[in-house]
């Protein structure tokens, strides 16, 4: 539902918030925004301040809250962070990741509450060891690794493309429909 709601959020909600805080900021602000009627140059130069300091708030907002509601789990999609490597790292590099990480999460050493642990560090080395997964993992993240039945470049590729394009012909699709009922520039920054 939020994949779906957030487009149609984004081309009206920054535009609204603008329109209603503006004359606030105008009132506590009068050095920033100093008061304009509408439609004049100054007016237009306010609302553009006002319209990127909504947009960069709630970016900001988001990437705090999914930063901080995601936890580990960060460290399970990336998988060069959970081998603490580098993305250029080579394969010895991940050689010694590995037996480091191993070393400390082996479930004859570590004991068998680390299991889980070391089998998702075990398959993060095998997929980025492997030439053609590790490419098919920095182009389309770990997701594409679960598909069935691939094993060759372009099959992953072709995987890839096959789940990503739902969410572009969606968009593209909503896009057109904002045009043709005259609602395109609304959501739009243009510079004066």
């Amino acid at each position: 539902m939020s994949a779906l709601l957030t487009p149609v959020l984004w081309c009206f909600l920054p535009s609204q918030i603008t329109h209603f805080i503006l004359p606030h900021l105008s009132s506590n602000f009068p050095a920033i925004f100093p008061p304009a009627p509408r439609n004049s140059p100054s007016y237009a130069r306010n609302y553009r301040l006002a319209f990127t300091g909504v947009v960069v708030l709630w970016l900001s907002w988001t990437f705090m809250r999914e930063g901080s509601s995601r936890g580990e789990q960060v460290l399970v999609e990336d998988w060069y962070a959970l081998l603490g490597v580098a993305r250029d790292v080579d394969d010895d590099g991940l050689k010694r990741a590995f037996r480091t990480l191993s070393r400390l999460y082996h479930p004859d050493r570590a004991g068998p509450g680390q299991e889980d642990t070391f089998i998702l560090i075990r398959h993060a080395y095998e997929t980025l060891l492997d030439p053609v997964k590790r490419y098919a993992y920095d182009r389309f993240g770990p997701d594409i690794l679960t598909s069935p039945k691939t094993v060759s470049l372009r099959e992953y590729m072709l995987a890839g493309l096959m789940r990503s394009s739902g969410f572009y012909i969606a968009s593209m699709g909503f896009m057109l429909l904002l045009a043709v009922s005259g609602r395109a520039r609304q959501g739009a920054y243009v510079m004066a």
